[in-house]
C-alpha cells in the first residue's frame, strides 16, 4: 500500500499489482474513475468486485493491477496470474460477472491501456498473454486496445465471439411478434382470472433485505435448486450475494421487483446499475405457476420501467447468445468475445497459449454434449 500512497502524493505516473481486497483503501480514487471511466462495469465497482472477492473470487483477482496518472487511479484491471509453464494474466469475469471490460479513465484511454500491458509483461513469472474473457467488442476500449495492439505490433485473436441481447430504450422496446405479443397477454389475463398480481421494486417500496429472501427463496425452489445451482446451494455464493446487493442498493445502483400474486412470491427480477448503463442479472418465479410465463411476464415489465428511463443508455441482458426469451424480447445485441492478446516477446509461446485455449474449450463442450446426452438417456427411461 504504500508505494500507492508514494506514488500518488509525488504525483507520478505509476502501476502496481495487489490483490483485489488489497484495493479496498483506495475506494474514493476508485469511485472517482467509475465516474471518468470510458465503459462501465458493474462487475468492476467496489460494491460487487469486492463483496465477490471476500466470499468467492479472491485467487481469480490476486494481481489486480492500478494505473496512476498525476495522484488519479486512471486504470483497474481485475485479474490474475494463471496458466502453469505457459502463464497468462487473466482478466476477472465469472459466472456471477460475465463482463471483463475494464474501468479506463476516458481522459487518458490508450495511455493507460499501454501502461496495463507494461504492467502486465512485468509480473513474475512472466506472462506469455492477456485473456480478457467476455469483452465487449464494439465499444471504445475495443476500439482504443485494437489500434493500440497494431501500433505495438501485437498479436491478438478472438475465441467465441457472439452477440446477446440488449435493450436500447431509444431504439424501442420489447419486439415480440403480433401473435406472441397476443399469447402473453392471454397468459396475464388468465394468471389475473386466479388472483390479484402486484408490484412491488426495492428498496424504493419494500426492504431491500426482504426482497433478497424472497428472490433466494424463490431461485432454490425452482430448476435452479434442483440442479445445485441456486445461491442457496452454496453458503459462498449467498453471503456473496446479499452483501453485493445490500451496498449496491444503499447507492441506488441495484433494485429487485417482486411480483406478488393475493401477496405469494410470483416473480422476481434483479437489475444493476452503474451510470446510464444497466444489467439484467437474474431473475426467478414460482415454477407452480409456470403455465402462466411469470418470469416472462415479470421481463415485460421489467422491459417497460426500463424502456421508459431517459437516463438509460443500454441494458446488458447478461444472457448466453440465442437465449430463447430474452433474444424474442429484446432486438438490440451486444458484441463479447474472449480475447487472447500477445505480450512481448511473442514468438511460439503466444501460438501455445491459444492453441491450449482452443484444446481447453473444445474439451469443456465435449463434456457438456455428454453431460447432456446422459441427462437426456436417464430422464428418457
Amino acid at each position: 500500500m504504500a508505494i500507492a500512497e508514494t506514488a500518488k502524493s509525488q504525483g507520478d505516473n505509476s502501476s502496481e499489482s495487489r490483490p483485489l481486497l488489497g484495493w479496498q483503501p483506495e475506494s474514493a480514487a476508485w469511485e472517482a474513475l467509475i465516474g471518468r471511466a470510458t465503459e462501465r462495469n458493474i462487475f468492476y465497482v467496489p460494491a460487487f468486485a469486492l463483496a465477490a472477492a471476500r466470499s468467492l473470487l479472491a485467487a481469480r483477482a490476486a494481481n489486480t493491477i492500478g494505473i496512476w496518472r498525476n495522484g488519479a487511479l486512471a486504470g483497474l484491471f481485475p485479474g490474475s496470474l494463471a496458466g502453469g509453464a505457459l502463464p497468462v494474466w487473466r482478466a476477472l469475469a465469472h459466472p456471477y460477472g460475465p463482463l471483463s471490460t475494464p474501468l479506463v479513465d476516458r481522459f487518458s484511454l490508450e495511455s493507460t491501456l499501454g501502461s496495463w500491458i507494461d504492467a502486465v509483461a512485468a509480473l513474475h513469472p512472466r506472462p506469455r498473454a492477456i485473456l480478457l474473457p467476455l469483452m465487449t467488442d464494439d465499444g471504445p476500449v475495443a476500439g482504443a486496445l485494437s489500434r493500440l495492439l497494431a501500433q505495438r505490433g501485437l498479436e491478438f485473436v478472438r475465441l467465441d465471439a457472439h452477440r446477446r441481447a440488449a435493450l436500447v430504450p431509444t431504439a424501442g422496446a420489447a419486439t415480440p411478434s403480433g401473435k406472441r405479443r397476443k399469447e402473453l397477454a392471454r397468459l396475464r389475463r388468465r394468471l389475473e382470472e386466479t388472483g390479484t398480481p402486484t408490484l412491488a421494486i426495492a428498496p424504493a417500496d419494500a426492504p431491500i433485505a426482504e426482497a433478497i429472501d424472497t428472490y433466494i427463496s424463490l431461485e432454490r425452489t425452482g430448476w435452479k435448486g434442483r440442479g445445485g445451482s441456486a445461491l442457496a446451494a452454496d453458503p459462498d455464493a449467498e453471503a456473496f450475494f446479499r452483501q453485493a446487493i445490500t451496498a449496491l442498493a444503499a447507492k441506488g445502483e441495484a433494485e429487485i421487483a417482486v411480483t406478488r400474486l393475493d401477496g405469494a412470491p410470483l416473480a422476481a427480477t434483479v437489475t444493476l446499475r452503474s451510470g446510464p448503463q444497466a444489467w439484467y442479472w437474474k431473475t426467478a418465479y414460482d415454477e407452480t405457476h409456470a403455465r402462466f410465463s411469470p418470469g416472462v411476464l415479470a421481463t415485460l415489465d421489467l422491459t417497460a420501467r426500463l424502456a421508459a428511463d431517459p437516463t438509460l443508455a443500454q441494458v446488458d441482458s447478461c444472457a448466453i447468445a440465442g437465449h430463447p426469451m430474452i433474444d424474442r424480447l429484446w432486438s438490440g445485441r451486444l458484441a463479447v468475445s474472449d480475447w487472447i492478446v500477445a505480450l512481448p516477446p511473442a514468438g511460439a509461446g503466444f501460438a501455445l497459449v491459444v492453441a491450449r485455449e482452443r484444446l481447453r474449450r473444445a474439451a469443456r463442450r465435449a463434456a457438456r454434449r455428454m453431460r447432456d446426452a446422459l441427462r437426456a438417456m436417464f430422464h428418457g427411461r
